[in-house]
């Protein structure tokens, strides 16, 4: 019954191609979504922060990149360990601590007070 919604004209312009679904009777509906259905995951981890002798690691705690002069990185792919979690905080989290080392770095005071306004406006 569920899949009779895509068969209205409103899903057929983004729909591929029908997909054939075992009965909700059948032995096989089971076996079926076992082996279509997958999760799916934001990549992370992959450009891991730590510390400098580190093999694993690639960024240190001020997100700069071992070995490679001037290039930072202020993404997901810096947390050293998967996150059971949704990721939205923690990537402004990173955004804004890596804001903050860069103003800090670079003697930047007036931005300090706005990064401390959009903080509150996003209540981090």
């Amino acid at each position: 019954m569920g899949s009779e919604a895509t068969w209205d004209e409103s899903f057929q312009k983004d729909t591929v191609a029908p997909m054939v679904v075992p009965p909700s009777e059948s032995d096989d509906l089971f076996e079926f979504w076992k082996n279509t259905v997958s999760s799916v995951c934001h990549m992370m981890v992959t450009v891991k922060m730590g510390r400098p002798g580190d093999a694993d690691a690639a960024v240190g705690s001020r997100f700069r990149v071992f070995g490679i002069e001037n290039l930072l990185v202020a993404d997901m792919s810096v947390v050293p360990v998967l996150l059971s979690t949704h990721l939205q905080v923690p990537a402004y989290m990173i955004g804004m601590t890596c804001a903050e080392v860069l103003i800090e770095e670079y003697d930047l005071n007036s931005a300090k007070r706005l990064l401390h306004y959009a903080g509150e406006q996003f209540g981090v």
